[in-house]
């Protein structure tokens, strides 16, 4: 069973669990309404990663060299999805625990999700900006930047180019979901693996 599909499962016995129906509790609320989330990001994802997983390998530098900018954001997006399944079974195994910190592991799920609803996000913006380029060339408009510098006045009214819509988009995305309990999130393996090999 892949990522996306334990996450589904976990998300659905967890929101079963918390539904505003069975509890009338402020934290219940939270944690159904964050596994709500987590449910509709996890159906929405499936198809942006695999589009971007099939395409990623048209820009990497060679065939010995497999590796790129969105093999990175795939990667970081494995990474915030298995932190999302390990989240989802730690609420789905102690919810009924005396010990239960229940407004904790809500703004840890609260936390995930919203990380995952903007790797979403970037996804698809990726995919986009994937479609227009060229293979090999991760920035789709570097071919046009010395004929656009000629004609810069005139077309800059007429058209936009890609990184400008890419530009404009990310910066209306919210970037504080990567902060705070997510911090670092995508390289916590890489740090207990350097720690582990400096002792």
């Amino acid at each position: 069973m892949d990522l996306l599909q334990s996450l589904q499962l976990l998300a659905r016995d967890n929101l079963s669990f918390f539904s505003p129906s069975r509890s009338t509790s402020g934290t219940s609320r939270r944690f159904a309404d964050a596994f709500a989330a987590l449910l509709h990001h996890g159906r929405h994802l499936g198809p942006a990663l695999a589009h971007l997983t099939q395409v990623a390998p048209n820009f990497d530098l060679d065939e010995a060299t497999p590796g790129n900018g969105y093999r990175s954001l795939i990667h970081v997006v494995q990474v915030c999805l298995d932190r999302a399944v390990e989240r989802s079974r730690y609420v789905a195994a102690h919810r009924k625990s005396l010990f239960f910190r229940a407004g904790a592991n809500a703004a840890e799920i609260e936390a995930v999700a919203a990380a995952l609803g903007q790797l979403r996000a970037l996804l698809v913006l990726a995919g986009k900006m994937a479609a227009v380029a060229k293979p090999g060339c991760l920035f789709p408009d570097v071919g046009k930047v010395e004929e656009e510098e000629e004609e810069e006045d005139e077309e800059e009214e007429e058209e936009e180019g890609i990184s400008d819509v890419v530009l404009r988009e990310y910066s209306t995305m919210q970037n504080g979901c990567f902060y705070g309990r997510c911090l670092g999130f995508q390289i916590i393996d890489w740090l207990v693996l350097a720690w582990l090999v400096l002792v």
